[in-house]
């Protein structure tokens, strides 16, 4: 079994994930309010990490991703509350919910993705919830579209891989559901 211990890509520097989550901001700044742009800002870097991490052992660890959730939940529930925008906050919660629900059969049914995928799916959820619904089901119709385009891109490049981190995939589609 691998490890997050046996990961041996350098991470990205300090520098690079603070440039990289402000681009991201600052672009979010012209569409969206100052809680997505907070959000983004609290969870880019370990998303990128976890991205990082996924094509290299396989693996979304807990204690990366994890945190996310009170994090994420430390942000919009102050901002629904304060907006008076008790819809978001509930449309996040149940698109959380059925992500976490719908990621989990597709896990048990299938096997094609892990846990893991199962728990980002259910972060992201939560998150592009907060923004609409149609956020969501883009941003899940576009993972779904990158993961397929990764895994036959493996195919013909490496015919002995068999298998496809899913979680990449789900992190770099979030953006486009925004």
């Amino acid at each position: 079994m691998t490890t997050v211990a046996h990961y041996t890509g350098r991470p990205p520097s300090r520098t690079r994930l603070t440039v990289a989550v402000l681009i991201l901001c600052l672009s979010l700044i012209v569409q969206h309010d100052l809680t997505m742009v907070l959000v983004i800002a609290v969870s880019a870097p370990r998303l990128i990490v976890l991205a990082l991490i996924d094509v290299e052992i396989r693996r979304l660890p807990d204690r990366i991703l994890l945190p996310l959730y009170p994090l994420t939940a430390a942000i919009l529930i102050p901002a629904g509350i304060w907006t008076d925008n008790a819809d978001a906050l509930v449309r996040a919660a149940v698109t959380a919910s059925v992500a976490l629900v719908g990621y989990a059969i597709l896990c048990a049914a299938t096997g094609a993705i892990g846990f893991g995928d199962v728990k980002l799916a259910g972060l992201l959820g939560l998150i592009t919830g907060w923004v609409g619904w149609s956020a969501t089901l883009f941003a899940t119709v576009a993972a779904m579209f990158l993961g397929a385009v990764a895994g036959v891109v493996s195919l013909l490049g490496d015919r002995t891989r068999r298998t496809v981190p899913y979680g990449p995939a789900l992190i770099a589609a979030f953006p486009f559901g925004l």
